[in-house]
């Protein structure tokens, strides 16, 4: 009975950790302009848990928030230039009728090479120290070198999407065990990374 009650309390410890997590997420993107920095630190976070870092999920979060503010804030930048490109030329390929079939496979290759790249930028910023740059440009060469697990990272986007539309409630943890699961699949990459450097050695 001992036994349960410890292992019942431990489950109830982290599915709240996971809500408090979901929540502050949530909160600190409501400006919308932090939701990049906001990002980072719900990764960072992640990272901590996979690492079995026992340390208080608010001060972790606020500490990560503002250490990866200005370069997750810069990335967030280019995001959205990117993003808006992108739909812009949704719209002007729309706007030709004799092109169309042409033109739209070549859109959503950018677009999955944008999300795929996705899938490895908040757990590269957050995994390494690199420059701006380092981080989008191993961002996109993790993605297309580990792309098993890029099209798996897509799917745990898309299942959480589909999740969503079935049971909206489960927004309350989406976010938070969304961004835990990606980053255990981006780290499978990094763990491949650093074992095949270490054979080199």
């Amino acid at each position: 009975m001992t036994l349960f009650n410890s292992r019942f309390v431990r489950f109830l410890e982290i599915v709240s950790n996971v809500f408090l997590l979901n929540l502050v997420w949530f909160l600190c993107c409501l400006p919308l302009i932090t939701i990049f920095p906001a990002t980072a630190a719900l990764f960072g976070v992640v990272r901590k848990w996979t690492q079995k870092d026992e340390s208080t999920l608010f001060r972790v979060f606020f500490t990560l928030f503002k250490d990866n503010f200005k370069q997750s804030f810069i990335i967030g930048m280019f995001w959205f230039v990117f993003a808006f490109i992108l739909y812009m030329n949704y719209t002007i390929i729309s706007s030709l009728e004799s092109y169309k079939l042409l033109f739209f496979p070549v859109f959503f290759l950018a677009c999955f090479l944008l999300l795929s790249t996705t899938i490895f930028l908040f757990p590269v910023m957050v995994n390494y120290e690199l420059r701006t740059f380092q981080v989008m440009k191993n961002s996109f060469i993790y993605s297309m070198t580990f792309f098993p697990y890029t099209l798996l990272g897509v799917l745990v986007i898309l299942g959480i999407g589909v999740l969503f539309l079935w049971i909206p409630y489960t927004t309350l943890v989406s976010f938070s065990s969304g961004a835990y699961l990606v980053y255990l699949i981006c780290n499978h990459a990094f763990e491949k990374i650093s074992s095949s450097v270490k054979l080199d050695l």
